[in-house]
């Protein structure tokens, strides 16, 4: 991916901010989706249209859970990279996830992702991010309209996003 392209997408997004997620992923609009607003459902997002973002990723994910996502979506790596962590096979049960013993990842891939690298998802596909230290990575991300809540694919079952955060960063 030509640098003065990725460049061009990122300062035409920064024109319209989306929250960030501090400390983790700073994000702008490309595109917003109908039906992305505040009036949402507190359930999850209702979107009847397809929408992008330009990501900036600032650290891996925490935890070792792999998380899906509300809606199908494309990501290009416009600038840096990172390492997705994948299972071999998206049906196989999260709790292959770790060996207990070691701590170590089994039956599951770690694919580089640098820039032009273009990653298809569906909704249920599960997945984590690991930053290189001290790099952040740039990634223009397209979803498709809203079909599902998210969550994190923990070894005992699939838990909502919210009560994994809640639990996670002992929030309330």
């Amino acid at each position: 991916m030509p640098k003065l392209v990725a460049c061009t997408i990122i300062g035409y997004a920064q024109l319209t901010p989306y929250f960030d997620l501090k400390g983790y992923m700073r994000r702008w609009w490309v595109r917003k989706p109908k039906g992305h607003d505040a009036s949402a459902a507190a359930d999850g997002r209702r979107d009847t249209s397809w929408g992008a973002r330009v990501h900036n990723t600032l650290r891996s994910d925490e935890g070792r859970d792999l998380h899906d996502h509300p809606w199908w979506s494309i990501s290009i790596v416009l600038l840096g990279g990172y390492w997705e962590i994948m299972p071999t096979e998206q049906d196989q049960p999260a709790r292959l996830d770790i060996q207990p013993e070691t701590s170590l990842l089994r039956g599951y891939r770690r694919v580089w992702r640098g820039p032009g690298s273009i990653v298809f998802r569906k909704a249920t596909d599960r997945h984590r991010l690991e930053i290189p230290e001290g790099k952040d990575s740039w990634s223009l991300f397209i979803m498709g309209p809203w079909q599902r809540n998210w969550g994190f694919h923990t070894p005992r079952r699939w838990v909502p996003w919210r009560e994994y955060i809640n639990k996670t960063t002992g929030a309330a």
